[in-house]
């Protein structure tokens, strides 16, 4: 088996999508957008479907939906396209790719995950990559034990590729079974482990590989219709003419979020015209920088 590391270029020129789009806190971005440099920005999207989530605003943690010109975004930032359906890529750079993707920062936990949402939800996926599935207790099994776990937080602080994916999963399985880990099974005994060393013996690194890469491709289907493109280096230059939807209370006709809590966005804070200044002040130097739009919010009381 021919094994391939997948580097950039992740993207053709038919790749390219008509617009990216960004969504964010107004308070939070006004300075980043006056200088159009946004940092802490790690992923954009190329999805048309985003532009459907600002009538559902109750239910974000945005006030403003940016527009860009794809084009002009690429000539002025290093992007890389997420390939939801490449599992290579997924795996490789320590899993850098799916981590993103699925919000995890660790690589056991980001694995761990992985195999519960497959062997759950996968079905008939995972029975075509091990044809006697509900007898594969290696990872059935083990993953709610502790030296288990132990064991993998270590093993998978760094992954190669899929490669080394697989290596580590297989050794780790057997030094959690050899160390005499308990199996969550009725015939979980001393007897039952020995068969099971016996039986990883007979799975091979490749199966590993096939079970990963069909875990992968599985799971990042669910995040597919997101259409993420990754931020390489920070931080994010905002192309200027772009356009800026703005999302306005009811009631006082601000940015929707000026009166939340970060941190708790259910608690509402105290009005000190702090949140009405600061849009006051820098809306139009903004509205010469980029095309404003608005539109109105949800939240009647505010």
């Amino acid at each position: 088996m021919k094994f391939k590391t997948f580097l950039e270029k992740s993207y053709d020129t038919e790749d390219i999508p008509k617009n990216f789009y960004i969504t964010t806190v107004f308070e939070k971005a006004v300075s980043g957008l006056l200088s159009g440099k946004l940092a802490g920005i790690r992923g954009i999207s190329a999805s048309e479907n985003i532009k459907d989530i600002i009538a559902e605003t109750m239910d974000a943690d945005f006030d403003i939906l940016i527009k860009m010109d794809a084009k002009k975004v690429l000539a002025s930032n290093k992007l890389s396209r997420v390939m939801y359906t490449n599992p290579w890529y997924l795996a490789q750079d320590n899993m850098k790719a799916y981590k993103r993707i699925a919000s995890f920062t660790t690589n056991d936990a980001c694995i761990e995950s992985l195999i519960r949402s497959y062997i759950s939800n996968g079905g008939s996926n995972y029975k075509t990559v091990i044809k006697h599935h509900a007898d594969f207790v290696p990872l059935r099994y083990l993953m709610d034990n502790k030296l288990f776990k132990s064991i993998f937080k270590t093993a998978l602080k760094q992954i190669k590729d899929l490669p080394d994916l697989a290596k580590k999963m297989k050794i780790g399985i057997y030094n959690s079974l050899k160390k005499g880990e308990s199996i969550k099974k009725p015939s979980g005994d001393t007897q039952d482990r020995t068969r099971e060393l016996k039986k990883l013996d007979t799975y091979s690194k490749e199966l590993f590989i096939k079970l990963f890469e069909e875990a992968l491709k599985f799971d990042a289907n669910y995040y597919y219709k997101e259409t993420e493109w990754k931020i390489k280096t920070g931080p994010f230059t905002v192309p200027p003419k772009s356009t800026l939807i703005i999302t306005l209370s009811k009631k006082r006709k601000l940015p929707l979020f000026s009166y939340l809590n970060y941190n708790s966005f259910a608690e509402i804070q105290p009005d000190t015209g702090k949140s009405k200044n600061l849009y006051e002040k820098n809306l139009d130097k903004l509205g010469k920088k980029y095309t404003l739009k608005f539109k109105e919010g949800s939240f009647d009381d505010i």
